[in-house]
């Protein structure tokens, strides 16, 4: 009995010991880890005026060597908003309308879609160069991590109650690109109490250069005559669309110059001036206006092994 008690409290000590051990193993793990972190290469970020550059570079590197693509296309559009020329109660039953000539106006868009394109079937997607002169603001976003502070010795600085500090430090070489093709106005008011209010309201965005770079918009012949569906009741005498908040933005390894992911976003509000006919004439002239956003998601799947 005594000698296996012995056997047991051995293997107990030895165990205790190998953990012992094992704690100082981990503990200089640790330590290791956070050199190696701090003596990793970590590129600088870009200069906003450098980002076209490296967006255009690391796109066409993906699309070079990209085996497959995934395209994610979505399109979502708000509630109109129905503004009579006149208060009546019949202007009260054009909502349902206003959500059909929502759907044509938007009738050429692909509402939502996805598909896998293999490297050389790219052609007809949204991935190209941009033109840096049509950025309006360009900025990137890295990725941080907490890492331990150490001192010249490479051991772990404390606080005054003895915990370890840290410190926020870029932890990869990846950026996250984003190019907006519009601008911003920013206004100060002071409101009753004193108090300032900071505003920032959109410039639209040139629509020349958001088709340029988003895709042409459907075909405004095409679009208004579509309209004929509507004609028993509606009379569509004009629309017009303005291009709010339009970004695209890339995922990109510096350290391999390559895109991993691009994402197309179109914000835009349409105002359709219109005139009930018909059973609807008594709702006269009227004013409908509505909100959509347009997003395209690119995903590039590349060989481990290349």
């Amino acid at each position: 009995m005594k000698t296996k008690f012995r056997s047991i409290l051995c293997a107990a000590l030895i165990v205790c010991l190998a953990l012992g051990f094992s704690g100082c193993g981990m503990l200089k793990t640790i330590r290791d880890n956070a050199r190696i972190a701090s003596e990793r290469a970590i590129l600088d970020t870009p200069a906003p005026e450098a980002l076209p550059g490296l967006f255009n570079d690391a796109l066409e590197n993906a699309v070079d060597s990209g085996v497959k693509v995934e395209e994610t296309v979505t399109l979502s559009i708000g509630r109109p908003r129905v503004e009579p020329a006149e208060e009546t109660d019949a202007a009260a039953v054009f909502s349902k309308t206003a959500n059909a000539l929502k759907d044509l106006i938007v009738m050429e868009s692909p509402g939502s879609s996805a598909r896998e394109l293999a490297n050389g079937e790219l052609g007809d997607t949204l991935l190209a160069p941009v033109n840096a002169a049509q950025v309006k603001l360009a900025e990137a976003a890295r990725t941080e991590a907490k890492s331990p502070v150490l001192d010249a010795d490479g051991e772990p600085v404390t606080d005054a109650e003895g915990n370890q500090t840290y410190e926020s430090v870029i932890s990869n070489n990846y950026a996250t690109v984003k190019l907006s093709f519009h601008e911003t106005e920013t206004s100060v008011e002071t409101d009753e109490n004193g108090e300032e209010k900071e505003t920032v309201t959109v410039i639209p965005a040139d629509a020349a250069v958001v088709n340029s770079v988003f895709g042409a918009a459907a075909e405004r012949e095409a679009v208004l005559a579509e309209f004929s569906k509507l004609a028993a009741y509606l009379r569509v005498n004009d629309y017009e669309t303005v291009y709010n908040e339009c970004t695209v933005t890339a995922l990109i390894d510096m350290d391999e110059n390559l895109s991993h992911s691009v994402n197309y976003v179109k914000n835009f509000t349409v105002t359709a001036s219109v005139t009930g006919v018909g059973a609807f004439a008594d709702m006269g002239d009227m004013t409908v206006t509505f909100d959509g956003k347009w997003e395209a998601d690119y995903v590039f799947e590349f060989d481990p092994e290349a």
